[in-house]
């Protein structure tokens, strides 16, 4: 219940959603306020528009992007005893017989694959079923690398929904391995929010950042003014992970 409440929360304050939600205030409030019903209005539009342009959305992504890339090939900390990779979402896929992982989910593994064949150190991929769905993420995402790109998984966690529940499950199953340092995979604006709770549940956390789409040397074309669907996805990626991060901390 209180995951599908924070999301549906989510919805309603994150664009586009949170400026419906204030575009359908200001209808309402027209007949009482005029000026304060088009200032509302006024704020929706305006910050949807912002929002949209990609010189916007590239800045405020590159916010959340505070680790950097590891260096390929890169020696691995002494305390260092798995690699463990976060899933980032499902999707429906008849043609590989029901479902399959996400394009995010995906970026992480083809990255821990790659990692694992670098180090030789073992693979733990965290993931549940935020709806009680019939596989979990976990297993989805072993069925790609173990299928997919031959690469071996020694540890799934199916049981936690969120960030802080992967945390939590994974720091106790590598415990029982007498195992307290970690490579965490997962993408680059989601790290600080990893880090922070792997960290939490008493685990030694050595970051490597995937999937970074933060800002370059700067605006260079026409099209970084220019509103777009890509840009406002992007801005509603990175206030995700800002407003997370602000929940993470009032919550666990």
């Amino acid at each position: 219940m209180e995951i599908a409440l924070v999301k549906a929360v989510a919805a309603l304050v994150l664009p586009p959603g949170g400026n419906v939600v204030l575009g359908f205030a200001g209808l309402a409030l027209w007949r009482r306020s005029r000026v304060l019903a088009a200032t509302l209005l006024a704020i929706a539009i305006a910050t949807l528009a912002v929002l949209s342009l990609p010189v916007v959305a590239d800045r405020l992504y590159a916010s959340v992007e505070t680790f950097e890339a590891r260096p390929p090939g890169a020696p691995v900390a002494e305390d260092v005893g798995a690699i463990v990779v976060l899933a980032g979402g499902r999707m429906p896929a008849p043609e590989y017989g029901g479902e399959t992982v996400g394009g995010a989910s995906l970026e992480r593994l083809r990255y821990g694959a790659r990692l694992h064949r670098e180090t030789g150190l073992p693979l733990l991929l965290s993931g549940g079923r935020v709806y009680d769905e019939a596989a979990s993420e976990a297993a989805l995402m072993r069925a790609v690398l173990v299928e997919e790109l031959a690469t071996p998984v020694r540890w799934l966690e199916e049981s936690s929904r969120n960030t802080a529940e992967n945390a939590r499950a994974s720091a106790a199953i590598l415990a029982a391995e007498s195992i307290r340092g970690i490579v965490l995979v997962t993408h680059a604006a989601h790290m600080p929010r990893a880090v922070r709770a792997f960290e939490e549940a008493g685990l030694a956390v050595h970051a490597a950042p995937t999937g970074f789409r933060g800002a370059g040397d700067g605006p260079g074309k026409i099209t970084d003014w220019l509103p777009g669907a890509d840009a406002l996805e992007l801005s509603r990626a990175a206030l995700h992970e800002h407003l997370g991060s602000l929940w993470y901390v009032l919550r666990y």
